[in-house]
């Protein structure tokens, strides 16, 4: 039998040795090609002030190629990017989050990608990204917080809310918010369209732990926290969770990945 050179502990160390090195170079050559693929980024890209003037659309949306940003502040732009919640966001100038609709920091954005295919939400999240680095000098890093929250659980008599298959001739809810009192009528919603709606309205992150996973139809009436009106006969939206929903808002506290502000600036001139 012919055996190779050197005993059978060194043999196996060469074969280890040939092994590690063939996963370096497949490593290396990972690394290689993703250093050279070019950041996204949007072909064109216009970027103005935007008062509100009573007309015309508000928010952030997409069609085709193309992304289309009316009316918001810097901080919007960052947590669509980043594709975080309100709370998540921290520092920076207090031009930033700016909720001043008529002001001078609420921000118009064009942008076109390269190219005629309709990118991904993630792709446009990231070409939005590369926009704010450039053109807002946008700077931050991720830390871990403590924050504020509420947990959302069953109440001592048990969840009202009743299971209902979606119509297609109803809308799934409908919010109506007025200035002392709002409404969320539900036809056919999940448990998180719930939740979205009370973490906006405590402006603090909400955890279900329901344990309820079904498509549910409920009314839910409550005074607005930031109400003035002392006649108002609506309840808190606590009282509200509780007394109409059978749930329960817990206030707690709980670790979350929050973006921190560095540095910005107001975006330079198109």
């Amino acid at each position: 039998m012919i055996r190779p050179k050197g005993t059978k502990l060194e043999f196996q160390i060469r074969i280890a040795a040939i092994g590690l090195f063939f996963w370096i170079g497949v490593l290396n050559a990972s690394q290689s090609q993703s250093q050279t693929t070019p950041e996204l980024r949007f072909e064109v890209a216009s970027i103005r002030p935007s008062p509100y003037e009573d007309n015309g659309f508000i928010g952030i949306r997409t069609s085709g190629n193309q992304l289309i940003v009316q009316h918001r502040p810097v901080a919007e732009l960052i947590t669509y990017a980043y594709d975080i919640q309100d709370y998540q966001l921290s520092g920076g100038p207090s031009w930033l989050y700016s909720r001043n609709l008529y002001g001078p920091d609420v921000y118009a954005v064009s942008a076109k990608a390269p190219g005629e295919s309709v990118p991904t939400r993630e792709q446009f999240r990231l070409m939005l990204r590369a926009l704010l680095a450039e053109r807002f000098k946008l700077r931050l890093h991720r830390e871990t917080r403590e924050l504020p929250a509420y947990v959302l659980v069953i109440g001592p008599k048990g969840s009202t809310l009743k299971e209902s298959a979606p119509d297609p001739s109803k809308p799934p809810a409908i919010w109506k918010s007025g200035q002392n009192e709002s409404y969320y009528d539900a036809n056919a919603v999940p448990i998180t369209s719930l939740i979205g709606v009370l973490q906006s309205v405590t402006d603090k992150p909400v955890i279900n732990k329901t344990g309820l996973n079904g498509i549910y139809k409920f009314n839910l009436h409550y005074a607005n926290l930031d109400s003035v009106a002392a006649d108002s006969t609506a309840p808190s939206i606590f009282t509200a969770v509780q007394e109409q929903l059978g749930l329960k808002l817990e206030s707690v506290k709980a670790p979350f990945e929050t973006i921190v502000i560095d540095s910005v600036e107001r975006p330079s001139e198109n």
